[in-house]
């Protein structure tokens, strides 16, 4: 199958890797190169601010796939390379170094990047964030017991990093803009959840603060003042405000962007020949029946499969149920689904304990679920959703009853529940 053409993949993380898999298993026998701005394979992130932190990893652990999967299915690779501009008339791609790769299709999986913090001092040493390996080896060579680490920021990065740290010795603030931790993902019975066991592991947590500057001595960090007067002395800091959509060289090229690079529900951009995939994308979601930009691996695997179908001819569609995870001390946070537009929130169990959930409603209907080391409920949930399913709020309320009676339209096909 189009054994003349090449395709390629612009990324080096799960987007851009599921994709050359997806490509081989779909029939395309042409030239797959994967072109990455980074030297190493393709790798997992997320144990960049866990497990990555608490013990020396190898880049050699984190590899996606390894070199001989690759060679195996013809799989080229150019890594250290990234690419500067796209010209879509010439259907051409210029690297660093004048080189320059036609193509007859294209992947766009630029990912995302740390969002920068617009204050003074962001360039004192000592001052990091994590998005890359090398990113997480320079702050792990500075986690030392004793050590005070200022982390902006109490999303997922922020919070996992910092139960990382605080587990080796390390003095750990958290610094958080909202009332609340995890505001943007979980209901506040749950914020208030983790907030409790960060205070029980040592975290020192300053909510409703805004970080003004990085304060310095012979060029290191030593201090960051906040808005409200107060200062916090740190020997190290973590930013970890959230990361900004990689769209930079999609919008240069002349594609239609919005916050991310715009994809229909085959993960196509404005130009029929350029596909994109992953945290970059803006798509629609026809679950929820709006355009999203999610930061997801689940997201970006599966927008990947669905991408490199298309590229195929065939007419998947992107029709998943998005679910996120984040790993903090012995808990596991799960959230299937989106919440937005909930008129009622129903929590299941006793909230001081792990294993609640809580569950967003509109009109009866699930919309969304988290809950802590709750695998099936987990389940269970993203089945309802993808399948529409109303429950009886009073039912699924009571822990004691079993999750399968608070269901009032008992869903007709499987086959239509959501894969989580």
């Amino acid at each position: 199958m189009n054994s003349n053409e090449t395709y390629v993949l612009v990324g080096g993380g799960y987007a851009a890797s599921r994709a050359a898999d997806c490509l081989r298993l779909e029939g395309f026998e042409g030239r797959i190169l994967i072109i990455s701005e980074e030297e190493h394979l393709p790798y997992s992130r997320p144990p960049l601010c866990k497990k990555g932190l608490l013990e020396e990893i190898g880049i050699e652990r984190l590899p996606l796939r390894h070199a001989d999967f690759y060679a195996r299915n013809n799989i080229e690779l150019m890594l250290g390379k990234p690419v500067k501009t796209v010209d879509r008339t010439a259907r051409r791609v210029k690297l660093a170094g004048e080189i320059s790769i036609d193509y007859d299709k294209m992947l766009l999986a630029t990912g995302g990047r740390p969002r920068r913090l617009p204050i003074p001092g962001g360039d004192l040493k000592g001052v990091h964030v994590i998005r890359n390996y090398e990113d997480m080896t320079d702050l792990r060579s500075e986690l030392k017991p004793g050590a005070r680490l200022v982390i902006i920021g109490a999303g997922y990065i922020g919070l996992e990093s910092a139960a990382a740290a605080t587990s080796m010795g390390v003095d750990v603030t958290v610094v958080e803009l909202s009332t609340r931790l995890m505001s943007r993902v979980v209901a506040p019975v749950t914020s208030e959840f983790f907030a409790r066991k960060h205070l029980d592991h040592g975290v020192k947590l300053m909510l409703h603060r805004t970080a003004q500057s990085f304060e310095g001595k012979d060029g290191r960090v030593v201090s960051v003042r906040l808005q409200e007067g107060e200062k916090v002395s740190a020997d190290l800091v973590l930013v970890a405000a959230g990361n900004v959509p990689e769209f930079r060289l999609a919008a240069d090229a002349g594609l239609e962007c919005e916050g991310g690079i715009v994809v229909d529900d085959r993960c196509r951009t404005s130009d029929p020949l350029i596909f994109a995939a992953g945290d970059c994308t803006r798509h629609p979601s026809v679950r929820y029946g709006r355009r999203i930009q999610l930061e997801s691996v689940d997201n970006a695997l599966e927008q990947a499969r669905v991408a490199a179908a298309a590229m195929c001819g065939r007419r998947d569609r992107h029709a998943h149920v998005p679910w996120f995870w984040s790993d903090q001390y012995d808990l596991k946070l799960q959230v299937v689904g989106l919440s937005d537009g909930f008129d009622e929130i129903v929590v299941r169990g006793d909230p001081d304990q792990p294993g609640f959930s809580v569950w967003y409603l509109r009109g009866q209907e699930v919309l969304c679920m988290e809950t802590v080391n709750n695998p099936l409920e987990f389940m269970q949930a993203g089945r309802w959703i993808g399948a529409h399913a109303k429950v009886d709020a009073r039912i699924l309320r009571d822990a004691t009853t079993h999750l399968d009676d608070a269901v009032i339209n008992k869903p007709r096909h499987e086959s239509v529940l959501a894969r989580v």
